[in-house]
């Protein structure tokens, strides 16, 4: 009986130890970011926003666009190689002409997109990370939420790297991130 105990001890620690080989979690944030770093083989993260508004204030026109559940559920499948899936299930775009006054509004389901992230430098985010995410979307959505057409593309993302005074690497900004696509019909 006093085996039975230290190899219940022993049991207990090994959740602890699995734990603190595996690399932090990096975060996508649907809509707001897209991170270098990959997530850790054999995770599974859900990642949802519950609604997100963004403006476009234009010389001659304001557009409001308001989406609701925009969820990324992304799957490691090896040390540098993620699986990904997006949805968007409800957005409101609102078009004001500044020159009529005229509006426009529309709500939609946006489009699926299924695609993957492969990082050539540092995946768990540690250091400068480098990573290209191509991606293709299904039209499951239409305008002026989803394209409501086949589509694909890439993107590339380099993160400004840690300094001494954010030891974090920093997320991938506007300028630091490219991206490419093209209608395929």
């Amino acid at each position: 009986m006093r085996y039975g105990r230290a190899i219940a001890a022993c049991l207990a620690l090994l959740p602890v130890a699995a734990q603190a080989e595996d690399r932090e979690y990096c975060p996508d944030r649907p809509g707001l970011n897209t991170p270098a770093c990959t997530i850790a083989p054999g995770k599974v993260s859900v990642e949802t926003s519950i609604a997100d508004w963004t403006l476009d204030n234009q010389p001659d026109s304001r557009t409001d666009t308001v989406l609701i559940g925009d969820t990324v559920v992304r799957v490691g499948l090896a040390e540098a190689i993620e699986a990904r899936i997006g949805w968007t299930p409800y957005g409101h775009v609102r078009t004001r002409d500044k020159a009529t006054g005229a509006i426009d509004s529309a709500g939609r389901v946006g489009d699926v997109t299924l695609g993957m992230k492969a990082n050539f430098l540092h995946p768990d985010g540690d250091g400068l990370a480098i990573a290209l995410l191509p991606y293709v979307s299904l039209p499951v959505g239409r305008t002026p939420v989803g394209a409501g057409d086949w589509g694909g593309g890439h993107g590339a993302c380099r993160p400004v790297p840690p300094t001494p005074t954010h030891p974090q690497p920093l997320p991938c900004r506007e300028g630091s991130r490219s991206g490419q696509s093209a209608r395929l019909t």
